[in-house]
């Protein structure tokens, strides 16, 4: 499992900093204009089981926050290949810039119209929405979606 977070480090980082996910490891520009600052995080009403008590962190400049959930491991158990061993929510304010990602695609999630990315190596995916009151990122590692569509739907 460590192997894998670090593999998306990079990512994760790029994201919070307001980078594009296509350019991982490249310079990412910060957001220029300030954003209002959200009051607390919200967390999924559903879909965690399975999953450690979350870490929360505020991001950079206050613009929002990062939930963290890693699974459950208890010896012997090991998590299947492909499973989903982290799942990575960012909340930013609506008011944050727009990001785009490279490759990302359209599709719909429990109602929601979500731009979806699928990266084979390291295999993970990350999905963006906005609300009226937040943007959001989930990125999941792991080759199967389920855990990252219950998330969504989850959400608020």
């Amino acid at each position: 499992m460590r192997a894998s977070l670090r593999a998306l480090l990079p990512c994760i980082v790029a994201l919070c900093a307001g980078g594009v996910l296509g350019a991982c490891g490249k310079d990412a520009k910060p957001a220029e204009r300030p954003v209002p600052h959200l009051a607390k995080p919200v967390y999924p009403r559903c879909g965690t089981g399975g999953f450690q008590p979350p870490e929360t962190s505020e991001l950079p400049k206050r613009i929002g926050y990062q939930v963290v959930y890693k699974i459950v491991e208890r010896p012997p158990f090991r998590p299947p290949a492909g499973a989903t061993t982290i799942v990575n929510v960012v909340e930013q304010s609506a008011a944050a810039p727009p990001r785009r990602n490279l490759g990302e695609r359209p599709v719909t999630v429990a109602g929601r119209h979500v731009s979806l990315r699928t990266d084979p190596s390291p295999a993970a995916h990350v999905a963006r929405w906005v609300t009226k009151a937040a943007r959001y990122a989930v990125i999941a590692n792991g080759t199967d979606m389920s855990t990252l569509r219950r998330f969504i739907a989850c959400l608020p």
